[in-house]
């Protein structure tokens, strides 16, 4: 795990806002913010509230804030993924901190969660090759604004990626080497 993987908030409070808060936040971004019409608090990483049919608004768990799970990070790469019409995503309407609430707004993708239908046989192949083709064109796209952001972590070069799993396998042999009972 690297250390940037490591939460620093462990113990920090996990709110779910109040309605009037959350639509306070949302109406910067969307006046027309009405009504919330559900809240999601299954994630891991997020809560997300329904606003009418077509919203979300997405708060991050404070002790779950890392800059790998980053919603500044999520709403920087939907958006280069929606300059390519090709690959379908939600748009992100407005992303910002609030004091220690990190938030994104955007829009709902139509559909229904995969895990509450069987998908039989033929359908899940071709669901599969539709997934590969999407993928093939995401992995596609320019590496460019990424490398140049410093939201995305990680080695820029071969030589980097090599000398990191040198480094990690060293640290491995080290505390094997120094607790023999493990």
């Amino acid at each position: 795990m690297l250390p940037s993987d490591i939460y620093g908030q462990l113990y920090a409070p996990n709110p779910v806002l109040d309605k009037a808060t959350m639509l306070s936040l949302a109406r910067q971004h969307v006046p027309r913010c009405s009504a919330v019409t559900g809240v999601d608090e299954s994630g891991g990483e997020a809560c997300v509230y329904m606003i009418g049919d077509n919203l979300i608004f997405k708060i991050q768990r404070p002790h779950q804030l890392r800059a790998r799970t980053s919603l500044e990070k999520e709403a920087f790469f939907l958006g280069q993924l929606a300059e390519y019409p090709n690959i379908v995503v939600r748009e992100v309407l407005g992303y910002d901190k609030d004091g220690s609430i990190e938030y994104t707004l955007m829009t709902r993708m139509p559909g229904v969660p995969a895990l509450s239908v069987e998908i039989e046989r033929s359908a899940r192949t071709n669901l599969l090759h539709q997934l590969d083709r999407t993928m093939r064109r995401i992995h596609s796209i320019p590496q460019d604004p990424f490398f140049s952001n410093s939201l995305f972590l990680g080695h820029r070069t071969r030589l980097e990626f090599h000398q990191a799993v040198r480094d990690g396998l060293a640290q491995a042999v080290q505390v094997i080497d120094d607790n023999p009972d493990l």
